[in-house]
């Protein structure tokens, strides 16, 4: 029995350790759409979380990619332990680093006093793209609200309130979609988005070899889209495993992830 609580005490070292080690995650983005190169962060998930004092070692490591952008796609805050000076603050550093794009998750949903912090966010200068598009050089980024605004808990519904979402933005020839649910992209799929980012998921939050993740809010146990590149039809979808935690406040081999997506024009076929 000593042997077992040791091994116990190991791995919940390991987990703990791990939960605040962020990788770094880098994915080349090649398409002949991509006039020009340029380097995108992608965050989602903070949940409030902390890595380092003032979350400076988050703040560093994002300045040292050297992003032309930062889009984060949702829970930025966390509705169970919600520390929205913690928000701000990260928010106040990162944008001198990047403009920041931000679409909201199902935790910004259930807060009241969303519209306070949204007003907040966009005061410190970041594009909050609620249901709406704006143009960044030759990309239509497309950003929709969280589902759970409108409704709680009904995935058909959810299901059918993105759709209409998505339906009442004019798109263009090269779309970009951040929207914080990636169990949706048959969905998004359908109108052709070049790429879609997208979080939620945790990683699965436990993760192990073959498996995959273990479990993810609305997908379940064993979830499909938990981490890393999906393609259906025209659409290809990134997914982040995020940085915090919410209600189960570990991780397990599935460190918190800060995603680097380098944009780069197709070569012509000679």
């Amino acid at each position: 029995m000593e042997v077992v609580y040791f091994l116990a005490s190991l791995l919940l070292i390991y987990a703990i350790y791990h939960n605040k080690n962020i990788e770094l995650t880098f994915y080349d983005f090649v398409s002949e759409k991509v006039e020009k190169e340029k380097r995108i962060v992608h965050l989602s998930d903070v949940h409030n979380d902390l890595f380092g004092k003032n979350n400076i070692r988050l703040i560093e490591l994002i300045e040292s990619v050297n992003p032309d952008y930062i889009f984060i796609t949702g829970d930025l805050l966390d509705s169970r332990r919600t520390n929205v000076k913690r928000c701000y603050y990260l928010i106040e550093k990162i944008i001198k680093i990047a403009p920041v794009y931000f679409v909201t998750g199902n935790h910004e949903s259930r807060k009241k006093f969303y519209p306070n912090f949204k007003a907040k966010l966009i005061e410190s200068g970041v594009c909050v793209l609620d249901n709406r598009k704006v143009k960044i050089e030759e990309i239509n980024l497309v950003g929709i609200d969280d589902p759970g605004f409108k409704a709680k808990q009904n995935e058909k519904v959810y299901r059918k309130i993105v759709e209409a979402q998505i339906k009442e933005i004019q798109l263009e020839d090269f779309n970009i979609l951040l929207a914080h649910r990636p169990q949706y992209i048959d969905v998004y799929s359908k109108f052709d988005f070049d790429l879609v980012l997208s979080g939620h998921a945790h990683g699965g939050q436990f993760r192990f070899p073959i498996i995959g993740g273990l479990f993810s809010p609305q997908q379940g146990i064993f979830p499909k889209y938990t981490t890393g590149e999906y393609i259906l039809n025209k659409t290809k979808m990134i997914v982040s495993r995020g940085l915090g935690n919410s209600l189960f406040p570990l991780r397990l081999f599935n460190n918190p992830e800060v995603i680097v997506i380098d944009f780069k024009k197709q070569q012509e076929k000679k």
